[in-house]
């Protein structure tokens, strides 16, 4: 009787996993969002609006080279951006999960903080593998505040909608 007074009623469940799903969606989007108009706003004040997305899809689908690049092209910029939006829901799918996790289970929160790292790390590393040169043209220090801004502006979405995962994180402060 007591293990399945602990096991969750497969309505639960499923408005579980909607919620999951939903916050991934929002914060992803967020997420991208951020980090799109970043390059936006830095690529405008460059005086090439939109050269950013450009690069990286030519680079992505392409194969150009960096140095190859010279002009925007706006198919690439579509196709990248749509790109850049789905690895962003994808992150935003584990994050959201993660918080879910973290709601039940404060501790969690080391995990997160570890998962963000190792993201940053991945993202690097796949970015320098696929299109070496890329990280150079943009500056290693602007892909990091801009995933920096993402990794803010996703935290308080949840940090919004799961006020249990605030407390959570300040239960953790506490002890």
């Amino acid at each position: 009787m007591g293990a399945s007074s602990h096991a969750p009623a497969p309505a639960e469940l499923s408005e579980r996993s909607s919620s999951i799903a939903i916050d991934g969606v929002f914060s992803g989007v967020i997420g991208g969002l951020s980090v799109a108009l970043f390059y936006l706003l830095i690529d405008s004040i460059q005086g090439r609006p939109l050269w950013t997305p450009s690069l990286l899809g030519s680079a992505l689908f392409l194969g150009s080279s960096v140095d190859k690049v010279a002009e925007v092209n706006v198919p690439m910029v579509f196709a990248y951006t749509g790109v850049h939006m789905a690895m962003f829901v994808a992150a935003g799918m584990v994050f959201s999960f993660m918080v879910a996790q973290f709601e039940s289970n404060p501790p969690l929160a080391v995990l997160l903080i570890l998962l963000f790292v190792c993201f940053e790390a991945a993202f690097f590393a796949f970015t320098m593998a696929l299109a070496p040169g890329v990280i150079g043209a943009l500056g290693a220090s602007s892909v990091a505040v801009a995933n920096l801004l993402a990794a803010l502006a996703m935290s308080a979405y949840f940090w919004r909608t799961h006020p249990g995962a605030a407390r959570g994180l300040s239960k953790i402060w506490d002890d």
